[in-house]
Parts: structure tokens; C-alpha cells; sequence
């Protein structure tokens, strides 16, 4: 096995691993960053310099910092580079490093912990043969369109292919010309609060919610009114003078909960009152394993009142860097303008051969297989959770999606943060995803998020018993059933 080591201290990258080494990465500047080997404000070697320096590509770097910026360990000012973020709380950059990992004699954890609850959808299942085939008719003898001028929009036979797998999958009606190709969700609410907002309006945004789109929109230098969710999604009545507001209504993120259609008509009212507009995050409402789906937002906009967008990262693949938006037609024009100001950004490559994947209705026979898969381990993880995890944590009811939320209870919370447990638990191997680091504001619940799609059912039992005991031997009460 080849490996490569960076003048970054102790950044060690495996070739060949499981793991993608943009993953590895990932996991090593994390550790680092909690350690205090790399400092609050400390600049990061550039995406290119860092490539050479890995000899990789320098979209492994690019994967790598966006995951990061995602998460909040690091902050990006445009024009100047990637940094370690100084919010980070100083009790979790002092985590004692003399704490033994669970299944290690080793006092240092390895670049990629042994149990991951956080990472994303299973890329084991990734259709690999038919996507290498299609891949070799595309790009073997490439026609002279691809090798043309790309159009800063994305290729136009994936643009139709996702306006026909809308019309079929969320009830929306749009042509192509509606849809915009983007390297991800960060610049897809980019692109589209520069060309349609106003620095002066407010922006509206659930709390919690994701943290990438409120960083990308504060770094643009928008104002943000984080408006608290409950058990049916963000309440209209609840905005105050705001030019638009980001929701999740099909699957809230982080929590889950999906909007009624009765909250859904009144933000449509408040849109047309107030002559605002919606960003409707549909990031995996594909994924429901219990009942059908309620239709997008979008699909019940009769006013050019809703921005819709999505992403192939959680239904389909992480790694393809892909995802799109959709404006009502009397905004095209706008953000062709915008777009082609500001030049392509998404992979070019990867397009064609995914509007031929969906043309041949391999991805949606993709979408069902997984959503079988994902709904077997989601009854596993559920059982194993309840037999170990309940006296620790309340786990939320989940029909869909690629994560379940658990909220400590008040008995454990009171005793140490979600994101202190989360620090030591990495020094054990062990990978949380904290709830509470998706609230803006001071008023937060704490628990975890847990990816159990990634988990195969004979790993499930095994990973939770690793936590449950970890959990007890951080606040004392250690069960020795699960020793033997």
C-alpha cells in the first residue's frame, strides 16, 4: 500500500484504504484542530499547495475543507483563504488526550475512527460497474458538444433528466431552463441569494438548521433571523420583516420532523403577503420507508413563490460533489446572468454520465433498492438503540431519510455537552455528529446525529454497545454486561 505524509504535522494518507482519502483527511485535521496542534485563526495551505504537497487531487483537498467548513471547524474569508474557526469552545480544544481509546492499546487515535455515526449515506452500495460503463461510452469517444463550451448552467440533457424525475418523484412541473447545476448546497444558496436578494433584506433561516448555508450567507455578508422549529417545521407567524426564509419541509434538518400541509399553505400565504420568497432544502426526501411522501412545496406554488433545491450527495453518491436548484421561470434570466458572471464551478465530467444513469432508469431503481436497504438498518439501529441507549437518550421517531436524531436527556446533559462527549468519544475511534452545533442561538438541545445507513445490521449492536459503554464510563456508571 502506497502512503503519503503532508508537511502538515501528522498528516498521514493511506492509498487504497476503504476510506476516501478526502475522508482521512477530514478526520485528521479534526483531531488536530481539538488537540490545539493546529491553532484557532492558523491559515491552512492553500487547496493547490496542499494537493502537491499530498500528491493527490486537489478535489480531495476541496472535499476535504468544504466537509470542514460545513462542520464549523474551519471558516473561509473570500480572497484570503481557509482557517481554523475561532468559535471553537476552548473545553474542547483542551480534551485530555491521556483517555485510552475503547478497542486500542494506542494513546493516539488512528486517521479514521473505528466507528463512524457520521458518515452519510453507504458508499459500499454505490452501483460501481454500471456507473464504470457509462462512464467509458461517455467519455471513450466523446462527441464534439462535450468537448465544447460548458454551459455555466450544467449539461442540459441532467437538467432534463432531473426535471423528469421530479415531475415523477415530487409532483413539480419545470422545463430545464429552470434548473442550475452547483458543486453543492453552500454555493447553490450562494448563487441564489446574490442574484435575487438584497444585502439589506433579512433572510430567514430554521433554527437548527444547517450551518453551511448560514455561513455561506453570512460570509456574503447577508442579515440572518433564526427562527426556532417545532414539531411541524418553521411557523410562518414567526417572521418578521424578511425578504425570504430557508426551510426543510419535507424532512426537517437536523430534526426530522415533516411540515404539514396546512403550515405549508400559510408559507406560501406569507410569500404572496409579503411579496417574499421560499428556498425549499429538499436534501433526501427520496428516502421514506413509511407511507408516500407529502409533494414538494414547490409542487403547490401557484405564485413563483418557491426556489427549490436538491442534491445527489445523500440519495445517491457523496463523492460526485452535484447538486442543483430550481428558480420560477420569471427568475431565469437573472441567474443566467448571475451564473455566467461567475463562471461554471460544479464538475463538468461527471454530468453526462449521470444524465445517462437516469435516462436509463438505473437511478431510480438505485433510490428503491436503497430505500429497502435503509429501512431494514433503520429497524435495526432502532432496536439495538432501545436496548442500550435508553436510559441515555430519547430517540425521535424517523420514517425517512439517511439520519436519526437521539436528545440527552436532561440526567446526562446537565452532566457534559453534546459536543464534549463528541470530542472524547473521537479520542475512542468513535464519530458523533453533536445537535446542539446546528442552533445559532443560545437556546439548544443537545444530543447526536446519528448516519445509520452506513452501518451494515451485524455492525449495529456492536457499535452501540462501544458507545452505551463509553457513555457509562463518562458519567459513572458503568454496566459490565456488556464486558462479557
Amino acid at each position: 500500500m502506497n502512503n503519503t505524509t503532508s508537511q502538515l504535522p501528522g498528516i498521514f494518507l493511506q492509498r487504497g484504504s476503504d476510506m476516501p482519502m478526502y475522508l482521512q483527511l477530514v478526520q485528521q485535521l479534526r483531531r488536530d484542530i481539538l488537540s490545539g496542534k493546529l491553532s484557532s485563526g492558523m491559515r491552512l495551505p492553500s487547496s493547490r499547495a496542499l494537493a502537491t504537497d499530498l500528491e493527490v487531487s486537489r478535489v480531495t483537498i476541496i472535499n476535504a475543507y468544504e466537509q470542514l467548513l460545513s462542520e464549523g471547524y474551519c471558516s473561509a474569508a473570500r480572497g484570503s483563504g481557509i482557517f481554523v474557526s475561532d468559535e471553537i469552545p476552548d473545553d474542547l480544544l483542551q480534551v485530555d488526550h491521556r483517555l485510552k481509546p475503547v478497542y486500542s492499546d494506542e494513546s493516539e487515535p488512528p486517521a479514521y475512527p473505528a466507528i463512524d455515526f457520521n458518515a452519510g449515506p453507504d458508499m459500499r452500495l454505490f452501483p460501481h460497474a454500471a456507473w464504470a460503463r457509462l462512464f467509458q461510452q461517455v467519455w471513450a469517444k466523446p462527441s464534439a458538444r462535450l468537448l465544447g463550451r460548458t454551459d455555466a448552467a450544467g449539461w442540459i440533457e441532467l437538467r432534463g433528466q432531473i426535471a423528469s424525475h421530479l415531475k415523477i418523484w415530487r409532483g413539480i412541473t419545470c422545463s430545464p431552463a429552470q434548473i442550475f447545476i452547483t458543486s453543492g448546497g453552500a454555493e447553490s444558496i450562494e448563487l441564489i441569494a446574490q442574484g435575487l436578494f438584497d444585502k439589506r433584506q433579512m433572510i430567514a433561516m430554521e433554527e437548527p438548521g444547517y450551518r453551511s448555508s448560514w455561513q455561506s450567507l453570512e460570509r456574503l455578508g447577508f442579515k440572518l433571523q433564526p427562527v426556532e422549529v417545532d414539531e411541524n417545521g418553521l411557523d410562518s407567524e414567526r417572521l418578521s420583516d424578511c425578504r425570504a426564509a430557508v426551510i426543510t419541509p419535507s424532512r426537517q434538518f437536523p430534526l426530522g420532523h415533516t411540515m404539514p400541509l396546512a403550515r405549508r399553505l400559510q408559507m406560501l400565504k406569507w410569500a404572496c403577503q409579503n411579496n417574499g420568497l421560499i428556498i425549499e432544502d429538499d436534501y433526501d426526501s427520496e428516502y421514506r420507508y413509511r407511507g408516500l411522501p407529502l409533494p414538494a412545496l414547490m409542487s403547490l406554488d401557484h405564485d413563483e413563490r418557491v426556489i427549490y433545491m436538491g442534491s445527489f450527495a445523500k440519495i445517491f453518491s457523496n463523492s460526485l460533489r452535484l447538486s442543483y436548484f430550481i428558480v420560477p421561470a420569471r427568475y431565469v434570466e437573472c441567474m443566467n446572468q448571475t451564473i455566467s458572471h461567475m463562471g461554471p464551478r460544479a464538475a463538468f465530467l461527471a454530468q453526462p454520465v449521470l444524465a445517462r444513469f437516469m435516462q436509463s432508469g438505473a437511478f431510480a431503481a438505485h433510490i428503491r433498492r436503497m430505500r429497502r436497504i435503509y429501512a431494514k438498518r433503520l429497524d435495526s439501529f432502532r432496536a439495538a438503540f432501545n436496548q442500550h441507549l435508553a436510559d441515555y437518550m430519547q430517540l425521535y421517531d424517523e420514517t425517512g431519510g439517511i439520519h436519526i436524531v437521539a436528545e440527552l436527556k436532561d440526567k446526562i446533559s446537565a452532566h457534559i455537552s453534546d459536543k464534549e462527549f463528541a470530542a472524547k468519544a473521537r479520542l475512542n475511534n468513535i464519530a458523533l455528529s453533536p445537535l446542539s452545533k446546528y442552533y445559532k442561538t443560545s437556546k439548544k438541545k443537545y444530543g447526536f446525529i446519528f448516519d445509520f445507513t452506513a452501518l451494515d445490521i451485524d455492525q449495529v449492536e456492536k457499535s452501540i454497545k462501544a458507545l452505551t459503554l463509553l457513555l457509562e464510563k463518562e458519567t459513572g456508571n458503568i454496566n459490565h454486561a456488556l464486558y462479557q
